[in-house]
C-alpha cells in the first residue's frame, strides 16, 4: 500500500503539467515491485487451504465469523478479501 500510495501522489503532483506528463521514474520505483503480485497469486490457492484448514478450529471459525458480520466488511468473506490483490494485478498488467 505504501508503494501505491507513493506513486499516486507522485501522479497528483504531475497532473498539474497536463497534458505533458513524465512518469518514467514513477514507473522505475513501481514496476519492479509487482513481482510481489506474482508471488500473492502463486499462493493464493495455498492461502486458501490454510484458512480451511484454520477454519475446522471452531475457536478461530466463530472469531472470523463475528469479524466478518461487521459491517464495514458488506457481508464479504476472508476468502473474497484474499482474491483483490490478483484482480488488482490482473488490471493494472491490462494497462500496461
Amino acid at each position: 500500500m505504501f508503494l501505491h500510495q507513493i506513486f499516486y501522489q507522485g501522479l497528483k503532483a504531475r497532473i498539474s503539467s497536463w497534458p505533458t506528463l513524465v512518469l518514467a521514474d514513477l514507473f522505475d520505483i513501481l514496476l519492479p515491485m509487482l513481482n510481489i503480485y506474482q508471488e500473492f497469486v502463486r499462493n493464493h490457492q495455498y492461502s486458501l487451504q490454510i484458512l480451511a484448514h484454520c477454519k475446522q478450529n471452531r475457536d478461530f471459525d466463530k472469531l472470523l465469523k463475528h469479524y466478518e458480520a461487521k459491517p464495514d466488511c458488506e457481508e464479504r468473506t476472508l476468502e473474497t478479501f484474499l482474491t483483490y490483490p490478483m484482480f488488482q494485478h490482473e488490471g493494472l498488467a491490462r494497462r500496461f
